[in-house]
């Protein structure tokens, strides 16, 4: 297991369970998602803070970050605070973004990514492929890890098209040096293309469907085992996991 990704779910009283592409936007346009985002965060690490603190090994959070908290003022100096505050080291905290971010303020992202990794902040950028920055974009920004979308994961194992593009991203990041996580994996047949083509981390359902900490928790710490084929690094959203290849 190597980390996980922290998700919000809000289950209105009146509405039922209310998907977060409902009121993300909603939170974004009232200005309520820097405030939304702080308690994420810290929430986030708090969670890290009681792993640890139970004798958990470390585990990486991965949290989700707008492009409105990000350019903040003091968005770096916050949320040092709260790694702080949380008590942990800044390694175990990484920081998702999508390309949009890269284009709303070049500069100003940029420095902030610095600032981050200087701190030993990982930042992953999300939904690879989907956004609107062109790789052009690729060459004045720092970060860790490069996310491919879903949609060209998708039934990849005969998708030619998406098979060349895959392909291409994963020999750029290596080139680059970042790592790959695979989203949105259902099938075997995906993780078994995705590994073969170098992908180093798959995230999806196949793995399971993210839990509440609470129930997720046994799991890693009992240090199960996935019944996948081949020799892969999983994640659900929820966490990364080595998968032993049969017979070795």
């Amino acid at each position: 297991m190597q980390s996980a990704e922290a998700l919000i779910r809000w289950t209105s009283p009146q509405h039922g369970t209310v998907p977060p592409c409902d009121f993300i936007p909603l939170a974004e346009h009232s200005g309520f998602i820097v405030e939304l985002g702080d308690w994420i965060l810290e929430t986030a690490c708090q969670q890290i803070h009681q792993w640890l603190m139970e004798g958990g090994q470390p585990i990486q959070i991965a949290v989700n970050v707008t492009a409105h908290q990000l350019l903040e003022p003091q968005f770096v100096a916050k949320l040092l605070g709260i790694v702080e505050r949380a008590g942990i080291p800044p390694a175990l905290l990484k920081l998702e973004l999508t390309e949009s971010v890269l284009v709303e303020n070049t500069m100003a992202t940029a420095h902030c990514f610095q600032e981050l990794q200087k701190q030993g902040i990982q930042i992953a950028i999300d939904d690879f492929g989907t956004g609107y920055a062109s790789l052009s974009y690729l060459q004045h920004f720092s970060f860790d890890t490069l996310k491919v979308d879903q949609s060209f994961v998708r039934g990849i194992q005969s998708n030619p098209k998406a098979q060349v593009i895959v392909h291409s991203v994963l020999d750029m990041a290596e080139k680059m040096g970042f790592k790959t996580v695979a989203e949105g994996v259902e099938y075997p047949e995906e993780l078994q293309w995705l590994r073969d083509a170098g992908c180093q981390v798959i995230q999806g359902y196949l793995i399971g469907k993210p839990l509440p900490p609470e129930q997720w928790e046994p799991e890693w710490l009992s240090g199960a085992v996935l019944p996948l084929i081949g020799a892969a690094t999983a994640s659900d959203g929820r966490g990364d996991r080595q998968v032993p290849a049969p017979g070795r």
